[in-house]
Formats: structure tokens, sequence, C-alpha cells
């Protein structure tokens, strides 16, 4: 993606949810999310403009699940 990108998500039911980007390094540039949401379908935009390019790893942490989304920037 260049510069930004749209995470598609899906919450079986109500909860709080975190949404991180961290680089290869594990270091955290970014939280984009953390609060409670509603059950359903969802799209979070990341704009990653001040970054550079390179692999980063979005981590959706929901209760006790933890998915991680790889995502390639390109510039």
């Amino acid at each position: 993606f260049n510069p930004s990108t749209s995470l598609n998500y899906n919450i079986p039911e109500n909860g709080y949810l975190e949404i991180d980007v961290y680089d290869l390094t594990g270091r955290l540039v970014e939280s984009l999310y953390g609060d409670h949401i509603s059950a359903g379908e969802h799209i979070i935009n990341w704009n990653a403009n001040i970054h550079s390019s390179g692999v980063y790893l979005a981590q959706f942490k929901y209760k006790n699940t933890l998915k991680t989304q790889k995502l390639m920037l390109v510039k």
C-alpha cells in the first residue's frame, strides 16, 4: 500500500478491542484503536505517510484472541 490502507475485521460480540501497528523489530509505531466496540464487520484506515517503506504488523487484540496481519508499505 502507499501511503494508506484499509484493515477489515469482524468482531463476534461486543467487547474491548485494541489495534496496534508494529515494525519488524517489535517497536510500536502507531496505536489505531483502543476502546469498546460493537459486534459486526468494521473497517479502519491507516495512513502511514510519516513512516518509511517496509513491513509492518497490525495486531488485533480482542478478549483472549490475538491476530496479526502483515502489511507492506512501498513508497
